[in-house]
């Protein structure tokens, strides 16, 4: 066998045989995207992990949908009755139901009516929280110059009102949910 007119000996024979078709692979492959893209099409170059990276993140803010992403997934079966639906709202957006409340809401106009108050915390009452909490923390309803005249200066009283301030949070929110419950 020649190869460009000169004469191989047996071993470079055999390695061009072996060698030539996994040289020209990659090739042939690169040709058939070419072809594949078009003939006026330039041929793509591989991107690199960052570049990937890159093109994903820049895809999903034009809102174009990864094709490898999980689908969203429907599950189908019997609706709700509006007890399960208060059940389902009130562990959802609350602490979960308290006893009595499921009944309460359902009388009261479902779990609509129940968000909707939720919703709009003006028409709450919280004379009670307020009685509460002026008794126990009387400094809460100081002014701040009532404040400054009773607590500036003595490092005491400050700390006092330090050490006070977060059960004062707490009974404020279990006064509240209380009178509003009631």
């Amino acid at each position: 066998m020649s190869f460009a007119g000169r004469r191989l000996k047996p071993v470079s024979w055999v390695l061009t045989a072996v060698l030539l078709p996994l040289l020209a692979a990659p090739l042939a492959v690169t040709a058939q995207k070419a072809a594949a893209d078009g003939p006026n099409q330039p041929a793509r170059k591989e991107l690199t992990p960052d570049q990937q990276l890159r093109k994903r993140i820049l895809d999903s803010l034009g809102g174009i949908r990864d094709p490898k992403a999980p689908k969203q997934q429907t599950l189908h079966g019997p609706d709700l009755s509006d007890r399960e639906k208060v059940i389902h709202v009130l562990g959802r957006l609350g602490f979960g139901p308290k006893p009595g409340e499921i009944d309460e809401v359902l009388k009261t106009g479902g779990w609509q009516a129940w968000v909707k108050r939720q919703m709009d915390p003006a028409h709450i009452d919280d004379a009670t929280a307020d009685r509460v909490v002026a008794e126990k923390f009387r400094w809460s309803k100081m002014s701040m110059s009532e404040l400054q005249k009773e607590y500036d200066g003595d490092g005491q009283n400050i700390r006092q009102i330090h050490r006070e301030l977060p059960e004062y949070v707490i009974t404020r929110a279990a006064s509240a949910t209380a009178s509003s419950t009631s």
